[in-house]
């Protein structure tokens, strides 16, 4: 929680931010950190791959198929886990994607952006409506 976090961190809330601010702060960032528990697709680990952008995410459905090979996996977080001993777990997975030499971060880099092509917004609106159609009972055209 904000609360808990050192007197020099800085946290900002930014609602609803510009598309170019939000390529800004993937291009310019160390990497993203994208631990979760559950999520609709995704779509934030490719627009940081997209930009450049190392993502580290849980090593759990959808994430491994927004990520591919190109991501870097954390565990995922389960009930009675304890969770000091995953996030220092998840902390050294962190550091070293940081300490990673300028050569690895450009090969990681170029794994992200290939990987990304094999995304759209037209394909992911595409496999949301056949799923739909598939819930109904409808074939797809």
């Amino acid at each position: 929680m904000v609360g808990d976090m050192p007197a020099s961190a800085q946290v900002q809330f930014v609602v609803r931010p510009p598309v170019e601010a939000v390529q800004a702060a993937y291009s310019l960032a160390s990497a993203l950190l994208f631990p979760s528990l559950a999520e609709g697709f995704g779509w934030p680990i490719i627009e940081a791959m997209a930009c450049g952008c190392p993502v580290l995410t849980t090593n759990d459905a959808p994430m491994t198929e927004a990520g591919g090979q190109a991501a870097t996996y954390l565990p995922l977080l389960t009930d009675g886990m304890d969770r000091q001993a995953w996030a220092d777990e998840c902390c050294d997975v962190l550091a070293c994607v940081l300490a990673r030499s300028p050569a690895e971060r450009e090969l990681a880099r170029n794994a992200g952006l290939q990987h990304v092509t094999h995304f759209s917004e037209e394909q992911t609106i595409e496999r949301y409506i056949d799923i739909y159609r598939g819930i109904l009972g409808q074939t797809t055209a």
